[in-house]
């Protein structure tokens, strides 16, 4: 529990010196965590709907990593998708900040609140980039294409599946 709490503090610093010690449990409990949050911020805490998510947000952070180690293997970066998979799974941690955000709307402007949720979202992403450029040991730019390549194949996948489909479903219409 000590190592979490440090990492909620200085996540960076973790992942200089301690990346080989995150263990499958502290990523489970990340994402338990993360499952309660955004069951929270929905207004949802059925254990069922808890349990669903996290296997859910465990299935995606599964694929993600997976994805970014073989387009990472693809430019000659050795295999780490174990790593990467448990560190990625710890930024979930950082969902935690947004049930305070939404806490404050009713006190603050609609502005400031969008920008607390901007900045809240744009930390959690730049620890993760910085997950991945620490694992690979690569530039910032490199980090930045391997973290939105989930992103980039999902948008690409949906695209070729409409073009297939509505070509297989043209002589039916």
């Amino acid at each position: 529990m000590n190592f979490i709490f440090y990492y909620i503090k200085n996540p960076y610093s973790i992942l200089t010196t301690d990346l080989k010690h995150i263990t499958i449990w502290h990523s489970l409990f990340a994402i338990l965590l993360g499952s309660l949050a955004i069951g929270s911020s929905i207004g949802n805490l059925n254990i069922i709907f808890i349990l669903s998510l996290f296997i859910g947000l465990t299935l995606i952070m599964i694929l993600n990593a997976i994805t970014i180690d073989f387009v990472a293997q693809l430019l000659s970066y050795n295999a780490k998708s174990m790593i990467l998979f448990k560190s990625l799974s710890l930024t979930l941690l950082f969902i935690t900040f947004l049930k305070p955000i939404e806490l404050l709307e009713a006190y603050i402007a609609p502005g400031l609140s969008t920008l607390l949720y901007l900045c809240c979202f744009g930390y959690i992403s730049h620890i993760q980039c910085r997950t991945i450029q620490t694992t690979y040991q690569s530039r910032g730019l490199t980090a930045n294409l391997l973290w939105m390549m989930p992103s980039v194949l999902s948008i690409a996948s949906i695209i070729v599946i409409t073009i297939l489909l509505s070509q297989l479903l043209t002589p039916f219409i």
